[in-house]
């Protein structure tokens, strides 16, 4: 049992929390309670997807994608990346959005963000 690591975007942080993404954002790494898994990619990605508010506790982070009707539906390893299939609609509410959900997506599938390593992101329990 390991907890999870789900990414959530810091608006206006500039890079200071995690690493900067479009908009001046950040992408911010949190993790959940303990969960028995045997792959990482899957559960994070689906607890990613699942979670409906846009708002992360009163953490001040959001999730761009709590609007969106997407599906996790695999993942494949190749070298060092992980390519992840999602189904469904991406529903975003403007353009600043856009990077966002692509960091979001593309951090949880590869684990690399413009040559930031996800251990080398700060982390801080979701509320």
């Amino acid at each position: 049992m390991a907890p999870l690591t789900i990414y959530y975007v810091a608006v206006g942080d500039n890079g200071i929390s995690g690493p900067k993404i479009g908009c001046g954002d950040s992408l911010v790494a949190t993790t959940t309670a303990p969960v028995r898994f045997t792959d990482q990619v899957g559960p994070s990605v689906g607890t990613l997807l699942a979670n409906r508010s846009r708002n992360v506790g009163l953490s001040g982070l959001i999730n761009v994608l709590y609007q969106s009707n997407l599906t996790y539906q695999g993942g494949e390893l190749d070298g060092s990346t992980i390519t992840i299939w999602l189904s469904g609609q991406f529903m975003l509410g403007g353009v600043c959005d856009v990077p966002r959900a692509k960091a979001q997506a593309r951090i949880h599938g590869h684990g690399r963000l413009r040559g930031h390593e996800c251990p080398g992101v700060r982390q801080r329990p979701a509320d």
